[in-house]
């Protein structure tokens, strides 16, 4: 007989996909297992908790079956407005390998102003955040803000007005107003009672924890597609948007 020698079977390689339909208390995540080299697959799921680099002897964990290929998994019972961190799981054997970690923000109720529309709430680091822009025309108070300035109007007032771009409803409702900035600074606010306009301070705070995810801090907050492919609102290419965080930014115009 030659020399014993010994080798571990490689595990199989396995992704962790992004996480969607987010809620208050509850999010929809996966995985994607490519081959089984060194076995069968007898467990995998995906394995959560609010502290980085889960596992599934210390996390709350899901079971999706068994064997190679792609699965879907429900996280339930998520807090409001917290920040997850989620990693997909293959079991072979005595052996589990994990996928890479991603994270996400449950939401928060949806908040509605004096206009009576609604906006959806997302947690991001240690910010909370609308997920649309802000759409009505009135104050906190209840007054009206200036509307329909012609365009020397606008550029000439020193009073707080908004506009929709092109004057279309159809843009307001969609990606919201646009306001000078004599509406933005009015003591009266534009936002409802709790929440104001960011300063240049939050800005800072929001890319420095994107930039904690991500070196495409735009990519990961846009929407995804193309206007020339139509199936979004972005000028191509749009290559590295990805809306991992949900936020979901679109193009309001100017």
């Amino acid at each position: 007989y030659g020399p014993e020698i010994t080798f571990t079977t490689a595990m199989p390689p396995i992704a962790t996909t992004a996480a969607t339909a987010i809620t208050t208390n509850s999010a929809v995540c996966g995985g994607a297992i490519t081959s089984a080299t060194g076995g069968t697959v007898s467990a995998r799921g995906v394995c959560w908790d609010t502290r980085p680099d889960p596992t599934i002897a210390l996390a709350t964990k899901t079971q999706n079956g068994a064997g190679d290929g792609t699965f879907t998994a429900n996280l339930t019972g998520l807090s409001v407005l917290t920040q997850y961190y989620v990693r997909a799981y293959a079991t072979i054997g005595t052996n589990t390998v994990y996928g890479e970690q991603r994270s996400f923000n449950t939401a928060g109720p949806p908040v509605q102003d004096i206009d009576g529309n609604t906006y959806e709430v997302i947690g991001l680091g240690t910010q909370v955040w609308f997920k649309q822009n802000l759409r009505t025309g009135k104050y906190r108070n209840g007054e009206v803000i200036g509307q329909n300035l012609s365009a020397s109007a606008w550029s000439s007032t020193t009073t707080g007005a908004c506009a929709e771009y092109s004057d279309s409803p159809v843009n307001g409702a969609k990606y919201g107003k646009l306001y000078n900035f004599h509406a933005v600074v009015d003591p009266r606010n534009v936002c409802p009672t709790g929440w104001r306009v960011p300063d240049m301070t939050d800005w800072q705070t929001l890319y420095g924890y994107l930039l904690g995810l991500s070196e495409y801090t735009g990519g990961i907050v846009k929407t995804t597609g193309t206007t020339a492919a139509g199936n979004g609102d972005w000028l191509a290419p749009n290559a590295l948007a990805t809306n991992s965080t949900g936020f979901s930014v679109l193009p309001a115009g100017s």
